[in-house]
């Protein structure tokens, strides 16, 4: 139809893919949401196509929308990033590492413990209360430790110790 009068004023998808600088499946999918019209014949009023995509390009709601999802991944790669930060940390200091810090401390103290009753008194009575305290603070602090150890592990507080040891919030 090169003397149709309508073609001076409506475009084919093509024509309005290419005045829009949109591709033909963006065209139709405008057309398909509302708004961009659709004569009888398929073409495109032109005003109507450059309006109909001002339309789309100022549409509050898509904008609101767009911006919500985007909002949302923002904050799903802030909350990887610190699991990634949280699991780093963990890294730095492994909980089983922890764990045999405590055990060679008690082991230490366990050792230097020993032989005190013996330094201190040469009395039998004596000696026996001596060593029997000694065993009943290492056995606390024993059980201390791995209530601790437990309590890093589950994220848990740390337990309440006699001697008002370190408390995690």
């Amino acid at each position: 139809m090169p003397n149709d009068p309508r073609a001076a004023t409506t475009l084919t998808v093509a024509q309005a893919a290419r005045l829009l600088e949109v591709s033909e499946t963006w065209v139709r999918r405008l057309r398909r949401d509302g708004y961009l019209p659709r004569l009888p014949d398929g073409r495109l009023p032109i005003v109507a196509a450059v309006q109909g995509y001002i339309r789309f390009l100022q549409d509050d709601e898509r904008r609101a929308s767009k911006s919500a999802a985007t909002h949302r991944l923002q904050e799903a790669k802030a909350e990887e990033v610190r699991a990634r930060i949280a699991q780093k940390y963990d890294e730095l200091m492994p909980i089983e590492d922890a764990e045999a810090v405590l055990d060679d401390l008690l082991t230490t103290v366990r050792a230097r413990l020993a032989g005190l009753p013996a330094k201190i008194t040469s009395d039998p009575a004596t000696h026996s209360r001596i060593k029997q305290e000694f065993h009943d603070a290492l056995a606390e602090m024993t059980a201390a430790s791995k209530a601790m150890v437990e309590a890093l592990r589950t994220g848990a507080p740390f337990p309440s110790t006699p001697g008002g040891g370190a408390q995690r919030a």
